[in-house]
């Protein structure tokens, strides 16, 4: 029983996938270099300063790419999910 309460319900598995669908389609929305801090520094954990020396490009520059991401990425969310009907 402890193995199965570990696992999704049928509604928890349908609400997981389809926010990773509207992310999904949220991060489709920025570019290329917006994209990449995101995905380093929010999903995959990495510090700014890392992000800055992996990708090349000044630590002041991170920040921006990543604060203009964040901002961009909430807005294309919100309409993605207008668009679907959710709140």
């Amino acid at each position: 029983a402890e193995a199965q309460s570990a696992e999704a319900s049928p509604d928890e598995a349908v609400a997981r996938n389809q926010a990773r669908e509207i992310l999904e389609q949220g991060l489709a929305t920025l570019d290329f270099e917006k994209r990449t801090v995101f995905v380093m520094a929010d999903l995959e954990g990495h510090p700014v300063p890392e992000i800055a020396e992996l990708i090349g490009v000044g630590v002041s520059t991170t920040h921006s790419r990543l604060r203009l991401a964040r901002e961009q990425l909430s807005q294309a969310l919100h309409r993605i999910k207008l668009k679907r009907g959710i709140a």
